[in-house]
């Protein structure tokens, strides 16, 4: 048990950057990034920006929406 300890010290010593991980390129705005890569296509900041206005917008619709919906609902069972 001792060698084998002592070989992988051994292959430690001769390449310390073993023992560092390898270092993955995250993207600061992953739907940024996933939109770009869906599309092909290179979104600078203002589309971006128009882009999550929009889905923003369509996501506050839907909630109002879903709560009026909800109360029409609620108010017709009898």
């Amino acid at each position: 048990m001792s060698s084998e300890f002592e070989m992988k010290s051994l292959k430690l010593l001769a390449d310390p950057n073993k023992l560092r991980g390898k270092k993955v390129n995250i993207p600061s705005d992953r739907l940024k990034h996933e939109i770009e890569v869906k599309f092909n296509y290179k979104l600078n900041n203002i589309i971006y920006q128009h882009i999550l206005e929009t889905i923003r917008t369509e996501l506050v619709m839907d909630a109002l929406l879903n709560d009026i919906i909800n109360q029409v609902t609620l108010n017709h069972n009898p």
